[in-house]
């Protein structure tokens, strides 16, 4: 039973590997992927006939003839297949459809309104995979799945979602029979922050950058790390909580119960009472013309036009925010000296975020850790959420390893 099922792993990472050589190299006949994948001949062939005839790739003409037959190319078939993905925390929920060369066909998002409970998350989340069905009206056939980006802790191979701290009945939540029960098309979880860092595996395909960090600020901080191209996910699936680094002496209780963490210093929850504060002692000026006095107003969307507006205070908090970001993600790159950097969320487009980032990197680390290093912002805004969860599914389905079976 075990040797069968390894040949069937076998068998399907054979059939991956050769669907990234395809999709990753603009000029690729059959010679061609026999070289890149060192498979043998009657593999690659075999393979290829099979990739044929599932439509998952098609033959593009001929090229010019170097002594032998011409080369016939082969081209992934965006419409071959598509991966649905869906992603929420306590404020939205963004959702994605991506095609099989990657390609972003569609996405949404619906903002959680109302007091939060399970209930109300199920239902948003179940709203927005239904429409992302709609727009594959009369392709059901061609999903290959559902991927699921959720906040917290998860349990992959069981698919509960654990528990999420900012809604306190969340808790052991069995997400992936319950989206498989409404749709009966398999589906997968992952935490929604790593599933944001495979986008920029799957998605950018820049094999340049193999050891990312990829930093999410919202409700609270997040770290997904893809490691040697792959993600990490810890023993516990538990890695990447850098909002549990604790940055700050007599802070603020966190909701895992220790204090002065990162997430309750720099969250948005966190920016927003500060900002608060500092109203009601008449700071934050152009805070205050925004908002027209009306704290309800109030948002992260605010504070980043407030400084870029120059508003003093604001400029003020975003540089004491900046340093405590800047000093927990000094220790992850100290740990494990990435080759790129990639911060997500509104606050990260605030003006001179990058700047006043890489001046607490650079105060943190050693020459060494930081050489090289790319940090940037995410470019895909938002949408990032439902794409990662996406390419969770592409992960899963398409995924190869160059290890041995």
């Amino acid at each position: 039973m075990a040797r069968g099922k390894n040949i069937d792993l076998r068998k399907k990472n054979n059939r991956n590997l050769i669907l990234n050589i395809i999709k990753n190299n603009q000029y690729v006949s059959r010679s061609t992927v026999k070289t890149i994948s060192k498979l043998s001949m009657t593999t690659v062939l075999n393979t290829i006939e099979e990739l044929l005839k599932n439509g998952l790739i098609y033959e593009a003409g001929t090229g010019e003839s170097t002594g032998g037959r011409k080369p016939i190319w082969l081209k992934i078939n965006p419409d071959g297949a598509y991966f649905i993905g869906a992603e929420f925390n306590a404020n939205d929920v963004t959702g994605a459809i991506l095609n099989l060369k990657g390609e972003i066909v569609y996405t949404n998002k619906i903002v959680i309104k109302g007091k939060l409970s399970k209930e109300l998350i199920m239902n948003e989340v179940k709203n927005c995979v239904q429409d992302l069905m709609n727009q594959l009206e009369g392709k059901r056939n061609r999903i290959v799945g559902i991927g699921l980006g959720v906040p917290g802790f998860v349990d992959k191979k069981r698919g509960i979602s654990i528990n999420y701290v900012h809604v306190p009945e969340w808790r052991n939540i069995p997400i992936k029979d319950e989206i498989e029960k409404e749709w009966g098309i398999k589906t997968y979880i992952e935490t929604n922050v790593k599933a944001m860092a495979l986008a920029f595996k799957w998605y950018k395909q820049d094999m340049s950058s193999r050891n990312i960090l990829f930093i999410s600020i919202r409700t609270g901080v997040g770290m997904g790390c893809i490691l040697n191209n792959e993600v990490y996910n810890g023993r516990n699936n538990a890695s990447g909580e850098i909002g549990h680094i604790f940055v700050k002496e007599n802070g603020i209780k966190c909701k895992c119960g220790k204090y002065g963490c990162l997430d309750t210093e720099v969250g948005y929850s966190a920016i927003k009472k500060k900002i608060i504060a500092g109203l009601k002692e008449g700071k934050f000026r152009i805070v205050n013309e925004i908002i027209d006095g009306n704290i309800d107003k109030l948002d992260i969307d605010v504070f980043v036009e407030s400084i870029e507006r120059d508003d003093e205070d604001s400029v003020l908090l975003l540089k004491e925010t900046c340093k405590l970001i800047g000093r927990a993600v000094g220790y992850a790159i100290t740990l494990l000296n990435p080759d790129e950097v990639i911060f997500s969320g509104e606050i990260s487009y605030a003006k001179n975020f990058i700047s006043y980032i890489k001046d607490e990197i650079d105060k943190n680390c050693l020459e060494e850790s930081r050489k090289g290093l790319i940090v940037r912002v995410n470019d895909f805004g938002d949408r990032i959420g439902g794409i990662g969860a996406a390419a969770i599914v592409m992960q899963e389905e398409f995924g190869f390893t160059t290890k041995p079976i």
